[in-house]
């Protein structure tokens, strides 16, 4: 452990290795935390822009749901008055009733054609003089066609009963006998508090397709799912044929039914109910595999990135490292150099390459500038110390010449 520990200190002891740790360091991390950053706010803005898209859609569809809706209300009110007078007219004035009965045939062709539904049906009582017309008049007795119970009827009043039906054969004679509808139905009657009977009733049918029609034009091309569901979870339509006829587990429903957020999670998907005004549920199912789907074209991209980004930061860097480094070196080798071997001459300074340009020079350049010309002085010095000393070299040598003079006088003198 120790010797793995010494081979590590060494090896940054290395000046191009701590520089190419510092550029990594400052470089890399900065660019990792950028990225973590960059992914996080993106995604939660991809999060939210996916969720906001299809909870408008969402709304769009509601809004169109409710309208649709609404127009078969309004029909209802308005056949109500002409239901109501038909009622009080006697079937002895043959004249006025016929007439009466037209203009409701009329009008009921008039809001069909009008309003695209499906049929409008009205029931009158078995003895009514034109309850067996089977276009638009049928007797109380074919509601069970419908599997509508006059019991179904008695509560209503003036507001309406929306049903489901599917695949209703209906009793008339604009469809062939083997046509069969999945039908929604908005249900009128009167019922009579006194006879206890059912005076009359009538059907605004629409096809359930017409709804599916409408989830799949909202949610085309995404992996968003919308259905319509009773308040018993029966699906009866939906953006996916498959979706139609399940019936939804009581869990959700319950969830639906307490949801007092806009939306929640149930298992892997986000849901967003909305209640229409017949009491029915638009469900909207947001898979969380489809948000973040969302943001996988963003990591890829910021993946990619990176890929590019690294590399091209990695050479740089070492590059750059190389040339500061090598740089360096060359100054410390002549330093070096200099401090081994003290005695050359002017031929010998060391030196070190830089541009041209004296104001392209840099700190180092400066440095190996300033190396060279301490050399320089250090030449120029150790000539000058060696010429004094040549100089007193020759003085001793003529002081020794005088003295051995000097003597010899004094000796051949004194003899």
């Amino acid at each position: 452990m120790k010797k793995l520990y010494r081979q590590i200190s060494g090896l940054f002891s290395l000046f191009q290795t701590k520089l190419l740790t510092a550029f990594l360091l400052c470089t890399l991390l900065p660019l990792a935390i950028i990225s973590f950053v960059s992914y996080t706010v993106s995604r939660s803005i991809a999060w939210d822009k996916t969720m906001d898209s299809s909870i408008l859609a969402a709304d769009q569809l509601h809004v169109q749901l409710t309208e649709r809706i609404n127009q078969a209300e309004n029909v209802a009110d308005a056949l109500q008055y002409y239901m109501y007078t038909l009622l009080k007219t006697d079937e002895k004035e043959i004249s006025a009733y016929l007439d009466m009965l037209t203009l409701l045939r009329t009008n009921i062709s008039l809001y069909i054609s009008t309003f695209d539904f499906h049929q409008i049906c009205v029931f009158l009582q078995d003895n009514k003089f034109g309850s067996s017309e089977g276009l638009y008049f049928y007797p109380l007795s074919a509601l069970e066609d419908f599997s509508v119970s006059s019991s179904d009827l008695h509560t209503l009043g003036a507001s309406s009963l929306w049903l489901y039906r599917p695949q209703v054969q209906a009793p008339f004679l604009l469809h062939s006998s083997d046509s069969k509808t999945d039908s929604a139905i908005c249900c009128r009657a009167l019922f009579n508090q006194g006879s206890k009977q059912l005076e009359y009733a009538y059907f605004i049918i629409l096809d359930a397709t017409e709804f599916s029609g409408l989830f799949t034009a909202s949610f085309l091309n995404t992996d968003v799912s919308g259905y319509l569901a009773l308040p018993d979870g029966t699906v009866i339509a939906a953006s996916e044929p498959e979706l139609c006829g399940r019936l939804l587990p009581n869990g959700l429903m319950q969830d639906i039914n307490n949801c007092t957020e806009p939306y929640f999670q149930y298992e892997d998907s986000y849901f967003y109910p909305l209640m229409l005004d017949n009491g029915w549920y638009q469900v909207t199912e947001i898979p969380i595999d489809y948000i973040t789907d969302s943001t996988a074209f963003l990591l890829r991209t910021i993946l990619l990135t990176l890929l590019f980004a690294l590399p091209t930061t990695l050479l740089v860097i070492f590059f750059i490292s190389r040339n500061l480094s090598m740089r360096i070196h060359t100054l410390s080798n002549a330093m070096k150099k200099f401090r081994l071997n003290p005695q050359f001459t002017a031929g010998q300074i060391l030196t070190v390459s830089k541009p041209e340009n004296p104001n392209l020079y840099d700190e180092i350049d400066e440095l190996g500038l300033t190396f060279e010309q301490m050399q320089t002085t250090l030449v120029q010095n150790m000539r000058s110390l060696l010429d004094f000393s040549l100089k007193e070299e020759r003085l001793k040598y003529q002081l020794l010449q005088s003295k051995s003079i000097l003597i010899f006088c004094t000796i051949f003198w004194g003899l």
